[in-house]
């Protein structure tokens, strides 16, 4: 069990508003990194667990801040790994579309690829061997599961800790 007194000591207010572990971390820029008698836990999570309680099955403990070190009960809540990725996406914290580097596809080729299967001239499958993706991708492309939107260029990625506008 976490000594509350002794974690607390370990957190010092920033000036972003975030109460900021000022112990261990993971990594260069990581997570803080707190002992809680058994094992080394994110600090932040260590923080919920002392004012909020347990944390439920399956879910994690997320930044309203957007700061890898921030302890601050208020700016913490419990969320799904669904609920994590949209916040990433939603505050510019991962590239999407075509500018992640997992995308195979342009925004210009998913648009091409509607259009071609609009003519009822395309299978799916045809689409996937041209554009070297799978038929599974062009289905979600051409039912807009993904890629609904155009990316988004010029996005400005914050780096860990800075304050939401």
């Amino acid at each position: 069990m976490v000594d509350a007194n002794r974690f607390w000591s370990h957190a010092a207010p920033a000036s972003n508003g975030c109460l900021e572990w000022a112990g261990a971390t993971f990594g260069p820029g990581g997570y803080g990194a707190a002992w809680d008698g058994e094992r080394t836990r994110g600090a932040h999570r260590v923080a919920y667990e002392l004012t909020h309680g347990p944390i439920p099955d399956g879910l994690l403990v997320r930044h309203a801040c957007d700061n890898r070190r921030c302890v601050k009960p208020e700016h913490l809540s419990v969320g799904t790994y669904a609920d994590n990725a949209r916040d990433c996406t939603e505050r510019a914290r991962k590239a999407t579309g075509h500018h992640s580097p997992l995308a195979k596809l342009t925004d210009d080729q998913v648009a091409e690829i509607r259009a071609l299967y609009a003519t009822g001239k395309w299978t799916q499958r045809e689409l996937g061997r041209r554009f070297s993706v799978t038929q599974a991708r062009v289905w979600q492309i051409v039912h807009d599961r993904v890629r609904t939107a155009p990316s988004v260029r010029g996005v400005e990625f914050r780096p860990v800790g800075e304050a939401t506008s």
